[in-house]
């Protein structure tokens, strides 16, 4: 990840082949986060937490750390921080 920036509504990130622009509340909703999105066991079952009603912060970022040479892991400024964003999964936000 080269560069990026977080506005109001907004997480835009330059990587080596593109630019990226990924709306803050559609990228909290999507979080990849065991928490959020589950995970399965042997048999296919889900678990998950609880879903919660998400307030306003909940789709603003405090900051981002880098993950290796392949993702971001985003701190919330509910203090949800388990998500990693992979840049291939950012793309998919992206478009």
């Amino acid at each position: 990840m080269k560069d990026y920036l977080i506005t109001e509504n907004e997480f835009i990130v330059k990587l080596e082949e593109d630019e990226l622009f990924i709306n803050l509340k559609k990228m909290r909703l999507a979080c990849p986060c065991a928490h959020c999105k589950g995970e399965k066991d042997i048999f296919g079952n889900i678990y998950k937490g609880k879903t919660q009603t998400l307030q306003k912060n909940a789709f603003k970022i405090y900051t981002i750390r880098t993950v290796g040479n392949y993702a971001v892991r985003v701190f919330w400024k509910d203090k949800h921080a388990n998500g990693i964003y992979t840049f291939d999964f950012l793309r998919t936000l992206s478009e």
